[in-house]
């Protein structure tokens, strides 16, 4: 496997796997926005079916054969993100998927933006 990291400035990073004939790019970038940081990470692969953007997020969703998950993983990842007053959000790209991430931003040393 070959790995190369572009880097296009401080909050941009492009990566670029490739395996034989087939090359895969991971991009990952970084924003403030309002009151959030917001981190984007795109890939070039087939994205998600609609099916499964209706129904990513919910408990005990899998898209793997069974006994091969539990379907908990992004229903959990979902739950600590809103527990922290921070979102995802999944969409498809005409090249591949992105994941959203949104962190609010705490105005005091110490304050966790849970009250």
């Amino acid at each position: 496997r070959d790995y190369i990291l572009h880097t296009k400035k401080h909050d941009y990073y492009l990566l670029t796997l490739s395996k034989k004939h087939s090359i895969a790019q991971l991009a990952i970038s970084t924003e403030k926005r309002n009151n959030s940081f917001v981190v984007k990470i795109e890939d070039s692969g087939t994205g998600f079916n609609e099916q499964q953007l209706d129904k990513i997020f919910e408990p005990f969703y899998s898209t793997k054969q069974k006994g091969k998950g539990t379907g908990l993983g992004l229903w959990i990842v979902k739950k600590l993100l809103e527990r922290n007053n921070a979102k995802i959000e999944l969409a498809n790209t005409p090249n591949g998927a992105k994941i959203i991430l949104y962190f609010e931003i705490c105005k005091n040393k110490g304050d966790t933006g849970n009250g």
